[in-house]
């Protein structure tokens, strides 16, 4: 593996281990919002209600979200198996040992 490799890849792990995170919390927001359209009762089924619509959109926007985590998930693995010792908590005095 070339010099440097698994530092850079610890600072990758790091970064999409923080932007899962984003999503995570996305989804705890978006499970929030989908409780509060359960008040809605019969609107959130109707589809020539507004209800309707942001409760779709709302949807839609949860399987993405989902769908983005399960990606990062996947792409941890694949790092994961690369260079097991990545999961190690990145070591910011590396960073400024690499040449750009």
């Amino acid at each position: 593996m070339p010099e440097g490799f698994g530092c850079r890849l610890r600072s990758a792990r790091a970064f999409l281990l923080t932007q899962r995170e984003v999503y995570e919390s996305q989804l705890a927001t978006c499970a929030m919002e989908e409780a509060a359209f359960r008040l809605q009762a019969d609107a959130v089924d109707d589809p020539t209600s507004y209800v309707f619509d942001e409760y779709a959109t709302l949807r839609y926007g949860i399987m993405r979200v989902r769908e983005t985590i399960a990606w990062f998930d996947w792409l941890l693995d694949r790092l994961d198996r690369v260079h097991p010792t990545a999961r190690l908590a990145a070591d910011t005095s590396c960073a400024a040992n690499q040449p750009d």
